[in-house]
């Protein structure tokens, strides 16, 4: 059984390794509370459910490879000393870290280290909204919680981009045996076309007819409910889905992102 060690300690500074692995499980990882945070055991309860529930999902989502191994948590320097905190060393520049804000400007993401250009290089930092993300209970804006941070994580620590169009029309759609298909991995993700943000029917959206281009507010929008288990980096709000693309965790893609 992979067993999720969770460590609550204080600021200081010393030197602190990268995040590294042993026997499958991520050690050396950091979750920064910021000071905006409130003191709350309960916010801390939320913290070690949430990322023991996604070490579950990435050690399925990696083949029974990779796990969540050792999180340390660094509380605010203003919360209350208890006999359960212990005090440690922490450098200014630790990288890839995460970071537990409450803040009203951002609520989540993973913003790549800047001029990052292939997959596999890895993020700065993940950024996740106390009040509307840790702490809310059952389904979230952006999906369940294991799936929003294993989605996270692939882009913090693999690199790895999203896997659904963001720039234009033209990369949401592409040809295929007489029919425009939607970009998605995998192919047997089931959805409909239509207008908008809720895919709302129009002839506009005729995706059999490949002789006219598709309206430019055409979109994709994959049901809730099905059976397709991939892909966490394209459609981690659909509860079924708990893999990643298989061309992202083959036997060389690994070698280069632990």
């Amino acid at each position: 059984m992979k067993i999720l060690v969770f460590l609550i300690i204080c600021w200081c500074f010393e030197y602190v390794a990268p995040i590294s692995v042993n026997n499958g499980g991520y050690e050396d990882m950091y979750i920064v509370i910021k000071d905006n945070n409130e003191d709350s055991d309960i916010l801390l309860e939320r913290i070690q459910k949430i990322f023991t529930d996604a070490s579950k999902l990435l050690f399925t989502a990696t083949k029974n490879y990779l796990y969540f191994g050792k999180i340390k948590v660094i509380i605010p320097k203003t919360w209350q000393e208890k006999e359960k905190y212990k005090n440690a060393m922490i450098p200014s520049d630790i990288k890839q870290i995460i970071i537990i804000d409450n803040t009203k400007q951002n609520e989540i993401g993973t913003p790549r280290v800047y001029g990052v250009k292939a997959c596999g290089t890895g993020g700065s930092y993940m950024y996740l909204h106390s009040e509307k993300f840790i702490l809310k209970t059952g389904q979230t804006s952006w999906g369940r919680h294991d799936n929003v941070i294993v989605h996270e994580f692939g882009h913090l620590r693999y690199g790895l981009y999203d896997e659904y169009p963001i720039f234009s029309n033209s990369s949401q759609f592409y040809q295929h045996d007489g029919e425009w298909k939607p970009t998605r991995c995998t192919g047997e993700i089931e959805g409909k076309i239509g207008i908008g943000k809720y895919c709302t029917e129009s002839h506009a959206c005729d995706y059999k007819n490949t002789r006219k281009i598709l309206d430019g507010k055409c979109n994709f929008c994959p049901n809730q409910n099905q059976n397709e288990e991939a892909s966490l980096m394209g459609y981690q709000w659909i509860h079924a889905v708990r893999l990643f693309c298989q061309y992202h965790l083959g036997h060389v893609r690994l070698k280069c992102v632990l």
